[in-house]
């Protein structure tokens, strides 16, 4: 009677502490670079089919009954000996919360913990104390001196769930762990979010600041996997590399060690404004009238004469931007003596700037900073040429996983293609075909019943030009059969020219045998 009064004035935490009812499970932490597993790290659970199994309701029931620091010494204490019951050698991480920590040092010093740990037979340097809530403690000099304590006996700190929008970067310069476990938040659906990435990238420089190593949690997906290997991320910790279970890993999970090992690149993603306020669409634009190759000067000049308030005009070849030519240097050379005379009827091409700037219209006006700071000064004094509703863009995109495949804007009508999917083939013979198809739309009804149009070329001889078609070529990289971009874009370019040549949309090169 007075056993059962007693157990029932403890509380329902009390009684098990009391009768060691917790146990705990490992989770492993792998080496992202190869798979292999560097670490275990010990997560306390409570009895099963209990309202205390996880450890949330253990910490809420601490508080409760005001055992935060019995909890938690007592989970420390079956961690280090389940580890030794299972003979485990290997590195382990131990969470302690940083006021807990406080208190044991406080009364037995790093020496009462210390051991501790020796009397499970772990050896300082294979133990990482994982210090959690560390943003509530007011005095974070005190912390920073005790913890050098522990460090100087060589066991290593790590600071969990750091981003959690509480951490403290001031804690991480004064502790300097050797380890900060990048919070779940940021690294959940990366190879989706460019704002996660980003954020990563710079607690990436802040590890190399402070000499610290970074460990993704929650890694989740084969995804999300791939980019933080990508990025260089030391450590990950996930559902998918490992759950958390009673008996330690001895490998991850195989999906996740073949993601590893694979060689696909990730590709990242990018960062897009979520407001279209800074979108050069809403700029007002000037629809203006454009050169073609076979423009004399004389007719270059009527068109300024027309448009006075015309700074620059845009030369096309066909429907493709290829020069702008600027009015101001245009008409100096023009009101010369005895300009006209000899030069009127001579191509304006003479005063233009063949590579000029093309911005798409749902371009960010963000993206422009880059260019008008460049060293090349031509195009704050020449502008830009806006294009609008690019379908080689929109096509090319559409027949592209963004996980695995990289589209780039080379200039003009010319795109790079950078495919990891394994049917790429089958895509880029799509993207052709809907090109084709798409494009006839383009001509008035005359010119796609004659099949094209007649018109002069850049010499002024007239000629009969189909109607638009795409062209692909193709080229086959072997892993390590390259050292050199510029190798690869030598051979891009010849598959390229084969591709004009051949008539047939699609020419692949296999760059090692040199056959098209």
């Amino acid at each position: 009677m007075n056993a059962c009064a007693s157990e029932r004035a403890r509380g329902p935490l009390a009684n098990l502490l009391h009768y060691r009812k917790l146990y705990p499970v490992f989770q492993p932490i792998a080496v992202l670079s190869d798979g292999a597993i560097f670490s275990h790290e010990a997560l306390i659970r409570g009895p099963q089919d209990t309202p205390f199994h996880t450890p949330d309701a253990l910490l809420r029931a601490a508080a409760h009954e005001n055992l935060n620091f019995e909890l938690e010494y007592q989970c420390v204490s079956v961690a280090f000996e389940r580890w030794r019951a299972f003979g485990e050698t290997g590195r382990l991480f131990v969470n302690v919360s940083a006021a807990v920590l406080l208190q044991m040092l406080k009364q037995s010093g790093h020496h009462g913990l210390m051991a501790l740990a020796s009397s499970f037979g772990i050896l300082p340097r294979m133990l990482v104390l994982e210090i959690t809530e560390y943003e509530r403690v007011e005095d974070m000099d005190q912390l920073a001196s005790a913890v050098q304590e522990i460090r100087a006996a060589g066991v290593a700190l790590a600071l969990d769930d750091f981003g959690d929008g509480r951490s403290s970067l001031r804690l991480w310069s004064q502790l300097k762990p050797e380890f900060v476990k990048i919070d779940k938040y940021f690294t959940k659906a990366i190879s989706q979010h460019a704002d996660k990435l980003k954020t990563i990238q710079a607690l990436q420089q802040i590890a190399a600041i402070f000499d610290s190593a970074l460990i993704a949690e929650g890694i989740e997906t084969e995804d999300d996997l791939r980019v933080l290997r990508d990025l260089g991320i030391n450590y990950g910790q996930g559902y998918f590399l490992g759950r958390p279970a009673r008996l330690p890993r001895e490998k991850i999970e195989e999906q996740a060690h073949a993601v590893i090992r694979n060689r696909t690149v990730s590709v990242f993603p990018e960062l897009r404004r979520a407001s279209s306020l800074g979108a050069l669409s809403r700029l007002s634009i000037i629809k203006a009238p454009t050169a073609n190759l076979a423009t004399s000067n004389d007719e270059l000049a009527l068109i300024f004469f027309d448009h006075p308030k015309l700074h620059a005009i845009a030369v096309v070849d066909g429907s493709r931007p290829v020069a702008i030519i600027n009015r101001t240097f245009f008409m100096n050379e023009y009101s010369k003596l005895y300009y006209r005379e000899i030069w009127g009827r001579k191509s304006c091409m003479l005063h233009a700037n063949t590579k000029p700037r093309l911005i798409e219209r749902q371009h960010n006006i963000d993206e422009l900073v880059g260019i008008l700071t460049s060293e090349d000064q031509r195009y704050l004094a020449d502008g830009f040429i806006v294009t609008e509703n690019s379908l080689v863009a929109k096509l090319t995109q559409a027949h592209c996983d963004p996980r695995r495949d990289f589209v780039g804007h080379v200039g003009g009508d010319d795109f790079i293609l950078l495919y990891q999917s394994e049917d790429w083939q089958a895509q880029c013979q799509q993207i052709i075909d809907e090109f084709d198809a798409q494009a006839v739309a383009l001509f008035d009804a005359s010119a796609r019943e004659a099949g094209g149009i007649q018109a002069e070329d850049r010499f002024g001889v007239s000629r009969f030009f189909p109607l638009t078609t795409l062209s692909i070529g193709a080229v086959k990289v072997n892993h390590g059969e390259f050292t050199r971009a510029e190798q690869v874009a030598s051979v891009a370019a010849s598959a390229k020219h084969a591709a004009k040549l051949s008539g047939k949309g699609l020419a692949i090169k296999t760059s090692g045998d040199g056959a098209y």
